[in-house]
């Protein structure tokens, strides 16, 4: 759920960008294009992440020598019966999946109704293989490289209009939208981007047609009434039909303009994604609301005053007589409470390894339940003697930090 809330961010993002430069300007190619990568973009950023670049954990308490390797505990979520086993993760996914699959069957159904529909009618053949299908009760319109009419004439400047549609492929970005729609339904950014570019497409079709431009308007207010589509063609009446017409009678802008929106938006996108890049890639692991949960006690004992002699640099650390990783995981023991309530995230654990090697003051620097660092602090106390660490030629008490991550998979 956090990668299509993510993924809606960042489709927000680019399509502000577009509005702020793009929107109602004559460069339709690169708003065709821009539209496009607006919608696929966002779905690939969140897998994206910059090598050489590492996650830090904000602790200013935490020296660099004293920060032991994370250790990842992983368990099965508790076993219930009922209603109680259903979590509400598992009720998203399989709204989500529903979804998916109802898109997908509907679209189907979409796509070979058409393909049905033209299977029987006769066509009059045009070049590059196009089908003009008439008098067939829909249209006027195109999908893929059929155009149709509902009657039994065909106005010449509507058919170099869907002519264009053809030419440019326009029936392939909607397929490929659609699709991108079924999959990630959650996104409402998709409609919006689908939405403004048929608009584009409509502008796309009307610049290479709309010869006699007063004609050309004068048929597309007359088709206005009485027009019958199929929902996944180009219809030569398309809304907004104001904005059409705007375009239409606008002022050719100078290439100069053009080139300045087209540079302008290009570079904002870029510095944005690159942004967006680089956080993921500091953040590898971002903070969940467990993960920054306000530090809780813990009813293992704290340290002494006596600890505050205890140091984070020596010129020789102490040394653990075992794997701590491997020691850890084999005998840290998931809290059936934490399953029970689906609790997980990590646990900072400090302690001190005193002049003799033991463990002492074990304090829970932050963790987001009270079983977990009860059963983190058990563990860790549970563990053999140290090689105790040496300074000026001394053995001296030595902090230590250690982060455990509990996951439920």
């Amino acid at each position: 759920m956090q990668y299509l809330f993510l993924s809606a961010i960042y489709a927000g993002i680019l399509y502000a960008v577009y509005k702020l430069f793009l929107r109602d300007r004559a460069s339709h190619s690169w708003n065709r294009f821009y539209l496009l990568l607006s919608a696929t973009l966002p779905f690939l950023l969140p897998f994206i992440y910059l090598p050489g670049i590492n996650y830090s954990i904000p602790y200013n308490i935490i020296g660099a020598k004293s920060l032991l390797p994370e250790v990842l505990i992983f368990s099965k979520k508790a076993a219930e019966t009922g209603i109680g086993a259903y979590t509400l993760n598992e009720l998203l996914t399989t709204i989500y999946l529903s979804g998916v699959t109802i898109l997908i069957l509907y679209f189907s159904v979409q796509y070979f109704s058409f393909r049905r529909f033209v299977a029987g009618k006769p066509y009059e053949l045009l070049p590059d293989s196009v089908k003009v299908i008439t008098d067939c009760g829909y249209g006027p319109g195109s999908f893929g490289r059929y155009i149709f009419f509902p009657g039994k004439t065909t106005d010449p400047a509507i058919l170099q209009h869907e002519l264009a549609h053809v030419r440019h492929g326009h029936t392939r970005d909607i397929i490929y939208l659609k699709l991108l729609q079924c999959l990630f339904w959650p996104n409402p950014v998709l409609y919006v981007i689908i939405k403004e570019l048929q608009v584009v497409h409509e502008f796309e079709a009307d610049s290479t047609s709309a010869a006699n431009k007063e004609a050309y308007i004068q048929s597309m207010l007359n088709t206005l009434l009485g027009n019958r589509s199929f929902s996944i063609s180009h219809t030569f009446f398309h809304h907004p039909i104001k904005r059409r017409i705007v375009m239409l009678q606008k002022t050719p802008q100078s290439r100069n303009t053009l080139r300045t929106a087209t540079i302008r938006s290009g570079i904002t996108a870029t510095v944005l994604i690159a942004g967006i890049v680089y956080l993921q890639s500091c953040n590898r692991q971002p903070a969940t609301e467990k993960d920054i949960a306000k530090p809780i006690q813990t009813t293992m004992a704290a340290p002494e005053n006596q600890d505050t002699q205890a140091l984070n640099h020596v010129d020789h650390m102490p040394e653990s007589s075992v794997d701590i990783s491997e020691f850890l995981g084999k005998n840290i023991i998931y809290p059936q409470e934490a399953k029970k309530k689906g609790i997980e995230g990590k646990v900072l654990v400090k302690f001190i390894v005193d002049e003799n090697g033991d463990l002492k003051s074990p304090a829970i620097v932050r963790s987001p339940d009270q079983s977990l660092s009860d059963e983190a602090i058990r563990v860790i106390m549970s563990m053999p003697k140290w090689k105790p660490g040496t300074h000026e030629g001394k053995n001296v008490r030595v902090y230590f930090t250690i982060p455990i991550s509990f996951k439920l998979s």
